[in-house]
């Protein structure tokens, strides 16, 4: 076994073997970083490293076990809604195999992401086609026509937050973490479903620290007034304004005497600075994670070992 499946056995349902499918994702690296503690005035600091996966996003964790169980439940047709990261997840999934994905993607997708698309589809334009397996819509609104268009065809939408497997595979960093010696765990989120995987995979429940942006906080708002809204982000993977699982985040932040962090471009224009200095690259959205502690400290709070989930690449 690779990939999530090292833990089937903890994932319901069970999926069987034959129904699997695998990037070999997960078992990413947790750095210790002596260096960057010590630039936030921390004894330590761990950093999951989910932008190692092979696509270089935690979405091949809950893609994989997503697409996985519905293929074991008979179906063969999918519907995507993506910022980059999760339609990127998908396609190598289902890469040489005979289902069928339909991608709606942002016509404003950027030029990093659409590269990285490229490079499994060559001829792909920013418009719509098919290849293979494969169906392409751009649209300015991907969420709202994934989903109709998945209710008029009677397809399975795989979006995180209202499918039944959505968190499922993102319980294994959970999994991967519970020998972990850190005080405080800091989550960037777009609609929660990392974070509530996260938290159903973690034997001792440490706070949980739910990350979103001045254009996006729909998860988190009540707790952070400190900030000013914007039109804007740079943090591009942070979209979900709908908040399906809102009631289960603010619980899970509550059980936990955690927090919710708004963070502005700015600060994460700051963040980054810091990582850089420490010849760390990685995603606005992991940056997140370094400018919330830094907010986090500024409001008092007492951290001295948090582990940061880094989510995706630059």
């Amino acid at each position: 076994m690779s990939g999530i499946w090292l833990h089937a056995k903890l994932l319901q349902p069970f999926v069987k073997e034959e129904f699997r499918l695998s990037l070999s994702e997960g078992n990413t690296p947790l750095e210790e970083n002596r260096n960057l503690a010590e630039a936030l005035n921390l004894k330590t600091i761990y950093l999951k490293r989910e932008d190692f996966n092979p696509t270089g996003s935690h979405k091949d964790r809950g893609l994989a076990f997503q697409i996985s169980a519905h293929l074991q439940q008979g179906k063969t047709e999918f519907v995507i809604s993506s910022s980059g990261n999760s339609g990127i997840s998908a396609i190598n999934l289902l890469k040489g195999r005979s289902e069928k994905l339909h991608i709606f993607l942002s016509s404003k997708i950027t030029n990093e992401k659409f590269l990285r698309l490229k490079k499994i589809i060559p001829h792909l334009e920013r418009k719509n086609s098919e290849f293979e397996n494969y169906n392409f819509h751009f649209s300015l609104k991907p969420l709202s026509e994934a989903f109709q268009f998945a209710k008029n065809k009677n397809l399975i939408f795989l979006r995180g937050s209202t499918d039944k497997y959505g968190y499922e595979g993102f319980k294994t960093i959970g999994y991967e973490i519970n020998d972990k010696d850190f005080d405080s765990i800091f989550i960037p989120t777009s609609s929660g479903t990392t974070a509530k995987g996260i938290y159903e995979g973690l034997n001792i429940k440490k706070p949980f620290n739910i990350i979103q942006t001045a254009k996006v906080n729909t998860l988190v708002s009540e707790f952070d007034k400190d900030y000013k809204t914007s039109k804007h982000s740079i943090a591009e993977s942070i979209v979900d304004k709908v908040g399906h699982r809102k009631r289960e985040i603010v619980e899970i932040i509550k059980k936990t005497n955690g927090k919710g962090w708004v963070i502005s471009d700015e600060e994460i224009h700051q963040a980054q600075q810091i990582l850089e200095k420490e010849s760390i690259e990685t995603s606005n959205e992991s940056a997140l994670t370094i400018a919330a502690i830094k907010k986090a400290k500024r409001k008092g709070l007492k951290i001295k070992k948090p582990l940061c989930i880094f989510t995706g690449r630059k």
